[in-house]
């Protein structure tokens, strides 16, 4: 079925026929003929189910993962078996082994440490991202204060950059280039510095990609990576990803088949594919081609939530991504997917009335030039003309059910209503918009609060409180829970995740108060919400 995360070419389906070997064609009205081939499990693993891994790291022999309750333990080169536990006071956001063999842990909240060692006069204490240039330099990504050089060898804290702008302070990921520059995602777009001598030495900005100056789609970028070619990949937030080639920048959204625009993490393979993790789903992207295919490994939607930067590639050339319920392990030889079709992806299709656990699909492009176009269409002209009025019918009743469900989807999409645009000066409709895409950016982070919001909007509380009454009309609380609650009656109305399931996505931890806010903007509950909603099919 379609839907904003599983787009299908168009809502106009003309025809659906299944072959012999059971793959499913749609014949769609001017966009020419989809294929929908299922596959099994084989190709996709489960480990350490029930945990909402946040974070996934290479150690260089064996792999560190962290959950979003503090825990953090190590396994094998391959995730086969876990070596050690151990629980701290918060949760730990980055790990990296360093040249020397020392492990460093950043936490959101609690600092940096080097082993069991804190390291002191750090600008922030929420640390997201680390990256050693060399034994006298580690670059530390604060969330909060800017970029950090610290030298190891004197322990002392060197260069401190962008420190410009709120958004510039909150530094997401790092990662460096063959040139040795180190590509910095924060939440003013993406910087390129460029260091000599050291944690102590010079360091300078060479280049600043942004919406501002016209080349960000959106200044909240999650992720960078740069892959084995030199290419470097910026996940643009609600706004697909971009590709640094040759000093051009290419832009891919759902419009280009990406499976969904919230990209949350980068992994190269050792075909040199890119497999990207997202807020709902994988897609698969081919650099030479410039294709990409989509991918959902579970039945449970939980397997296909993932978290930000979490991922890595194991020893045995498997993938391996983060979850809102454990680590999904990909083994990429069994999708090798012929380069002739665009992939797209569906979501919730049946066959013979049972679900399938994973579905791949793929818009075939100059499909009437291929060998088996003659053969395709007599196969489509005769199931069309034996079931013409069986599928004229149905076919009505399913765009009749699509058009209303997309409806009701736009309803609830529609931003929480602030006071009158007359109302609002430049500065408000600003801060409106920022607070925004705040809001739906931390969603699924149950750690998200008040007091996180107010920082990452660089203000006090009790300005931010002020400010957001006066923008949106709202306290900050009420603006939170009234954005989560609408996107989870809109999951409740298109997906088939339970209401427990739905409140953790939205970042509820706790099911019986996400039911009571729920009610308190619905006036009924989620479950009465899902039965009436199904009333109106």
């Amino acid at each position: 079925t379609t839907s904003p995360n599983n787009p299908l070419p168009t809502n106009d389906l003309k025809c659906i026929y299944r072959d012999r070997d059971g793959v499913i064609w749609i014949g769609t009205d001017n966009l020419g003929v989809s294929k929908i081939t299922v596959t099994h499990n084989e190709g996709a693993e489960y480990r350490d189910e029930g945990e909402n891994v946040r974070m996934l790291a290479w150690l260089g022999s064996d792999v560190a993962a962290a959950n979003r309750h503090g825990d953090l333990w190590t396994c094998d080169s391959v995730l086969r078996h876990e070596m050690s536990r151990r629980t701290y006071g918060h949760n730990v956001y980055c790990v990296m082994r360093d040249a020397r063999g020392n492990v460093w842990r950043g936490t959101k909240g609690g600092g940096l440490y080097c082993g069991t060692r804190r390291i002191p006069n750090l600008p922030h204490r929420e640390i997201y991202s680390l990256w050693q240039e060399s034994d006298s330099c580690v670059w530390i990504a604060t969330f909060g204060g800017g970029l950090v050089a610290y030298d190891p060898l004197r322990h002392e804290v060197g260069t401190v950059l962008l420190t410009m702008t709120d958004g510039s302070r909150h530094v997401r990921k790092l990662a460096m280039d063959s040139g040795k520059r180190l590509w910095v995602a924060t939440s003013d777009g993406v910087f390129v510095v460029k260091g000599e001598g050291g944690a102590r030495g010079s360091a300078r900005i060479v280049t600043h990609l942004s919406v501002k100056n016209g080349q960000m789609r959106s200044d909240e970028v999650r992720t960078v990576f740069v892959d084995s070619k030199g290419r470097v990949y910026m996940a643009e937030a609600g706004s697909g990803f971009a590709v640094w080639e040759k000093g051009k920048l290419t832009h891919y959204t759902k419009a280009d088949s990406l499976v969904n625009d919230m990209v949350q993490c980068f992994v190269e393979d050792r075909q040199g594919f890119i497999w990207m993790s997202t807020e709902l789903g994988v897609s698969r992207f081919n650099p030479t081609t410039k294709k990409i295919a989509n991918f959902f490994f579970s039945k449970n939607m939980l397997n296909n939530v993932f978290n930000e930067n979490s991922g890595v590639l194991l020893a045995d050339g498997t993938v391996a991504f983060g979850s809102a319920n454990g680590i999904v392990v990909i083994t990429p030889s069994v999708y090798n997917v012929g380069e002739s079709t665009t992939a797209i992806s569906a979501n919730d299709v049946t066959v013979d009335g049972r679900p399938v656990r994973q579905t791949i699909v793929y818009m075939v492009e100059n499909w009437w030039k291929s060998p088996w176009a003659v053969a395709l269409l007599s196969l489509l002209v005769i199931g069309g003309v034996l079931s013409y009025h069986y599928n004229r019918s149905r076919n009505m009743l399913f765009r009749e059910r699509i058009s209303k469900l997309k409806e009701r989807a736009d309803l609830l999409s529609t931003d929480i209503q602030c006071k009158s645009a007359e109302g609002q000066d430049a500065s408000e409709k600003a801060f409106a918009e920022r607070a925004k895409a705040i809001v739906e950016e931390s969603m699924s982070d149950s750690d998200f609060n008040v007091d996180a919001f107010a920082s990452r909007m660089g203000m006090g509380r009790t300005t931010f409180f002020q400010k957001m009454k006066q923008a949106t009309g709202y306290s900050p609380k009420e603006y939170i829970n009234r954005k989560r609650v609408h996107h989870a009656a809109y999951l409740i109305m298109t997906t088939s995740l339970t209401i427990s399931e739905v409140a953790m996505s939205v970042g509820f931890s706790d099911p019986l108060y996400f039911s009571r806010v729920f009610k308190g903007e619905y006036k009924c509950s989620p479950k009465e919400w899902r039965a009436r909603e199904s009333q109106k099919d």
